[in-house]
């Protein structure tokens, strides 16, 4: 690590210039002479150095004043007689967690907010109030950033979790935006976006009142085997399905979650 006595001058790696500040010298070295800051570290202090555990790997630079990390995230534990070594170290800590509290509030320990809630304490209700109101605005503003394209929408391959194409074709269909804006969402329109047998109006279902989706995929395959289609193909076999549903006007009903798995709870014998 660089010493930072008063008065100590550092002399610029490639011109005259000199400064008791490091940082001074930093924004010099770079806008002057394009150096960064890892470089200038090392010219005041030799090479990169290797963890600490004798591994030979090199650490991560924390930057000018820090310098380089002293271990590989995880690797301080390989070394004996480190905190994680020592068991008597590892019980005061434990004792000193459990007396303060961190485990709970115990041995007289008091929370940040004594003890008191939003519902009798003004400044809790104002912080709760805060938290909910920042939120509730970063939801609307997503939700706003992706309808209007600012925050763009990832489908298939450009979405982060893609995992090479392993949906079922089940899934596929499920998933139609055609087979939803053409079939699922104008029975919810029609009924009044609740469920036709309670009434309730959380977690709708379309439900196949005559045929089952099993059998249209059926007949819309006409033999293939859905195990040897690519990801593609199946995507288009999903468009087919929709297709089905749209132009043979495939009956449906409108369910809650319960009455759904009411309605197929023959199928859990």
């Amino acid at each position: 690590m660089i010493s930072y006595r008063r008065f100590f001058m550092f002399e610029c790696p490639k011109c005259d210039y000199k400064h008791e500040s490091i940082n001074s010298m930093r924004i010099h070295a770079q806008k002057k002479h394009g150096i960064q800051s890892i470089e200038l570290w090392m010219h005041y202090n030799g090479s990169k150095p290797t963890c600490g555990c004798s591994c030979g790997i090199e650490t991560k630079f924390l930057g000018l004043k820090k310098g380089f990390a002293k271990y590989i995230r995880g690797h301080a534990a390989r070394v004996n007689n480190n905190w994680g070594h020592n068991k008597e170290a590892q019980k005061k800590s434990q004792d000193t967690r459990r007396e303060k509290g961190t485990f709970g509030f115990q041995k007289g320990y008091t929370p940040w907010n004594k003890g008191l809630t939003k519902e009798d304490h003004p400044s809790v209700a104002s912080m709760a109030s805060i938290i909910n109101s920042r939120s509730g605005e970063y939801s609307s503003r997503m939700s706003k950033n992706r309808l209007d394209g600012t925050v763009p929408t990832n489908w298939g391959k450009d979405h982060p979790q893609w995992k090479g194409g392993k949906s079922r074709l089940t899934a596929l269909c499920h998933s139609s935006k055609r087979l939803y804006s053409e079939w699922k969402y104008p029975a919810l329109l029609k009924s009044g976006f609740s469920c036709e047998k309670c009434k309730a109006s959380g977690n709708l279902h379309v439900h196949h009142d005559q045929e089952w989706m099993s059998a249209i995929i059926k007949i819309v395959l006409d033999g293939k085997d859905e195990r040897e289609l690519t990801f593609e193909e199946r995507l288009v076999e999903a468009e087919r399905v929709a297709e089905y549903h749209v132009n043979n006007k495939v009956s449906s009903e409108v369910l809650c979650e319960a009455c759904h798995k009411e309605e197929h709870s023959f199928l859990n014998f």
